[in-house]
């Protein structure tokens, strides 16, 4: 009775240890992973926005010097859309 308690206790102290050491290793770098993932996403369009408020504001600036045309030109090249839109 005795062997086998000490053999359970044996096995299931070793599975245990044995899904910490290879299961939550595992779990940890793939919510990291998605985790990382997930903020360079937002940083990309946080990025983003903050750029093209700060190519719009440059732009703003130049309404007095350069004529209509020019300026809608430049939003087209610089933002990749139609004046119209």
């Amino acid at each position: 009775g005795v062997s086998a308690g000490i053999a359970s206790f044996i096995a299931i102290v070793s599975e245990v240890f044995g899904r910490m050491v290879l299961l939550i290793p595992a779990a940890v770098k793939r919510l990291k992973k998605a985790g990382k993932d997930e903020g360079l996403a937002e940083g990309e369009v946080k990025g983003r926005n903050q750029e093209r408020a700060r190519i719009q504001e440059i732009l703003d600036g130049l309404d007095n010097g350069l004529p209509p045309e020019a300026i809608e030109e430049l939003k087209c090249k610089l933002f990749g859309q139609d004046p119209e839109e």
